[in-house]
């Protein structure tokens, strides 16, 4: 490793296993979900989230049927407050590790 970075051929290996690793957990996940019980699931897509976080985040209380919303509406708000400051620092990858990257992606 020089300056921090790893290599692209360990980059490359890193997101390989990550991919299989992300596509086991969501096998596992369909294979077993029959067996969570009715009305203990909630699913929200990642754009509801991040478009309306405390919309989404009320409908999994209200779904569940969870009466502690009046409590938890002022932290979350606050935290989701917090969290609109924040900006992440770009990612630039070598250009071989970004390719095989699109490569993953695409296949899974």
């Amino acid at each position: 490793m020089a300056g921090g970075f790893l290599r692209p051929a360990v980059l490359l290996r890193g997101l390989q296993l990550r991919r299989s690793a992300h596509r086991q957990l969501l096998e596992a996940f369909e294979t077993s979900r029959y067996r969570i019980p009715a009305g203990q699931l909630v699913e929200v897509s990642y754009e509801a989230l991040i478009r309306q976080p405390l919309a989404a985040v009320k409908r999994i209380y209200d779904e569940l049927g969870l009466s502690s919303w009046p409590l938890a509406q002022a932290p979350l708000q606050a935290r989701i407050a917090q969290a609109c400051s924040y900006t992440a620092d770009p990612v630039t990858l070598p250009l071989a590790a970004e390719q095989r990257l699109n490569d993953l992606m695409e296949e899974a």
